[in-house]
């Protein structure tokens, strides 16, 4: 789990994600959603950022929701029979791109 748990992985997220880019790229309006995948290591560390899945037409979008996850800080690690093991996370992220105005995350 993020270390302060989801709410704290949520405020990391709003803090740390660009959220202009799409819109400052020229995207045209609509709602753009990236999944993203990674391990949190033995250790807490991300890595083997991926997207999941993406959207065609949002290429930006993706490049941020990338960035972001693979600057993320270290997690704790997860546990199976008391010893700490990968795990494998998904994130959701989504731009939301407004005909004139700045792009809204959620």
């Amino acid at each position: 789990s993020f270390k302060g748990g989801p709410d704290a992985w949520l405020k990391y997220l709003q803090k740390n994600l660009k959220t202009s880019i799409p819109a400052d790229a020229g995207v045209d309006a609509g709602s753009y959603t990236t999944i993203v995948a990674f391990e949190i290591s033995k250790v807490g560390y991300i890595s083997n950022v991926k997207v999941n899945t993406a959207p065609a037409n949002c290429k930006p979008c993706v490049e941020e929701a990338l960035r972001v996850v693979r600057d993320g800080p270290e997690w704790e690690p997860a546990i199976f029979n008391n010893e700490p093991v990968i795990f494998q996370q998904l994130q959701a992220i989504t731009f939301d791109v407004v005909e004139g105005k700045k792009a809204k995350k959620h």
